[in-house]
């Protein structure tokens, strides 16, 4: 590792994952208030922010709104921009006033997603109103296919309706059963492991849906298009007003505003080495205090334990495969699929990547290497210190790897420290990840990681773990709290 080599500038993660993961915040966001209020725009700005849900893999957000008839939207169309930019908007062409104000409805009845067709290896991971996901048995976590539903609304004219897709290879507009659709292929890193390298926009100008598609590398061109020939919008009896709508155009403008945003932690993290603010670090076996949340029946739902918990880590141990995890059903299925026909873990092929703007240049693979992965497995003590008893205790575990530069923690990223400029980001064939913990026990009755009670005085025993590039052991520490990424704190010392 060359520190020298350090640069000060930030690389950017790629696009296709960095839109997946505002679209997954914004959609839990959404998801925390599920009852429509009286003022959308309003709502919006007041809803708190939720930690993003386990998984990349998608995105969708809880939408309604307005809907006009086919003749509302005259075009939906896209655009090429430089070699590999699509700008795609709908066009208002040849629509008169009279016509356009009287498709305008007070409220709306809404739709649930419904695919009539899927290959027979799928299998459904999320279904609900406004999202589904199925993924491939035989590769999971590394494709399938997500489907999200919008409303359009009111305010869709040629201006004010745009939005830019980068990393296009390929493009097409056709119809596909009731949708208008524009399918495109994006540029993605072969090794990848999250491998979605179809976008599609579906648009019903009839019952006023445009649908977000995302498929995998597992799904030919022709399997994706004749998914979505068979998507149905079903109606659920709902009933939404118009003005509680949130809608596509809400959407479009709210991660235009949050990429120019400086204070959106997403867009400044980007990959690069920010400094870590660090309030104490901590040894194995030492106790220390931290911020916990508990689930109580009042009507906050949830509240801060304060300071009436204590933890202590009081083991690290270190294996080359997952015989420690004594709860097999809390195992992830990708880390079964990551071991070799002698239950060791399978090696990390590591590619390092130097981006492009995604319109006149790719990303490009500079280089590539293979590391050992080894199973982490942290043991850790937590205390009720109080006088009163707490109930649904929730734990999160995190794993930052962290660097000391000139007397300071920086977030370390192996592209920016290897010596060579040239490179921004690395990609990874396998499951090795820090960041939020993948496995934990025990659970509680409802499999959430919950201390179902602890009472004054009790110590109940938890354990956590996650894999790891077996060269990241030496840059391990240890963080126990709800906070976000980048975020002051204690950690626990777990380098090996």
């Amino acid at each position: 590792m060359n520190l020298s080599n350090l640069r000060a500038d930030c690389p950017k993660t790629p696009e296709h994952i960095h839109v997946m993961i505002k679209q997954e915040v914004e959609r839990q966001m959404l998801a925390d208030n599920r009852e429509v209020t009286k003022n959308k725009r309003s709502s919006w700005k007041s809803r708190r922010f939720i930690k993003m849900a386990a998984g990349i893999g998608a995105v969708l957000l809880a939408t309604s709104g307005a809907v006009y008839a086919a003749e509302r939207i005259a075009h939906f169309y896209a655009n090429q921009v430089g070699n590999y930019g699509v700008q795609l908007g709908f066009s208002m062409d040849n629509q008169n006033e009279d016509s356009v104000q009287a498709e305008a409805v007070d409220e709306f009845e809404l739709r649930k997603i419904q695919l009539n067709y899927l290959p027979e290896e799928y299998e459904v991971l999320l279904s609900d109103r406004d999202i589904v996901k199925y993924s491939n048995t035989n590769t999971y976590a590394q494709g399938g296919i997500a489907v999200y539903s919008y409303i359009l609304g009111q305010e869709i004219n040629s201006n004010e309706i745009e939005w830019l897709e980068k990393d296009i290879i390929y493009s097409e507009q056709v119809r596909v059963g009731n949708f208008d659709t524009i399918y495109m292929e994006r540029n993605v890193i072969s090794d990848a492991s999250v491998r979605f390298d179809k976008l599609i926009y579906a648009v019903d100008n009839e019952k006023g849906y445009i649908l977000q598609i995302y498929a995998g590398q597992d799904l030919s061109k022709e399997e994706t298009l004749k998914i979505v020939e068979n998507i149905e919008m079903v109606p659920t009896g709902e009933r939404i007003a118009l003005e509680d709508a949130y809608t596509w155009e809400d959407y479009v403008a709210f991660v235009a505003k949050d990429n120019n945003s400086e204070s959106n932690t997403i867009s400044n993290f980007e990959g690069c080495l920010p400094t870590q603010r660090v309030d104490n670090i901590y040894n194995i076996g030492e106790e220390f205090v931290f911020q916990g949340f508990a689930v109580t029946g009042g009507e906050s739902g949830i509240v801060s334990t304060g300071n009436a918990l204590t933890a202590k880590v009081t083991d690290v141990q270190i294996a080359d495969d997952l015989d420690l995890l004594t709860q097999q059903d809390s195992i992830p299925r990708e880390w079964l699929q990551s071991v070799e026909d002698d239950g060791t873990l399978c090696n990390n092929v590591i590619q390092y990547i130097s981006s492009g703007d995604g319109i006149n240049q790719l990303d490009t693979v500079v280089y590539t290497e293979e590391v050992e992965q080894k199973l982490v497995y942290v043991t850790i003590d937590i205390t009720n210190t109080s006088e009163e008893e707490w109930n649904q205790v929730i734990i999160l575990g995190k794993l930052e790897t962290l660097i000391n530069i000139d007397d300071s923690y920086k977030i370390y990223n192996r592209a920016r420290v290897d010596g060579n400029p040239n490179t921004s980001y690395t990609v990874g064939t396998s499951v090795a990840l820090t960041e939020e913990m993948d496995y934990f026990d025990p659970k509680d009755s409802d499999g959430k990681n919950h201390i179902p009670s602890l009472m004054p005085g009790e110590t109940v025993t938890v354990h956590m773990a996650w894999i790891v590039n077996a060269d990241d052991l030496d840059k391990l520490y240890f963080k126990l709290d709800m906070s976000s990424i980048n975020s002051a704190g204690d950690f626990v010392d777990i380098r090996q």
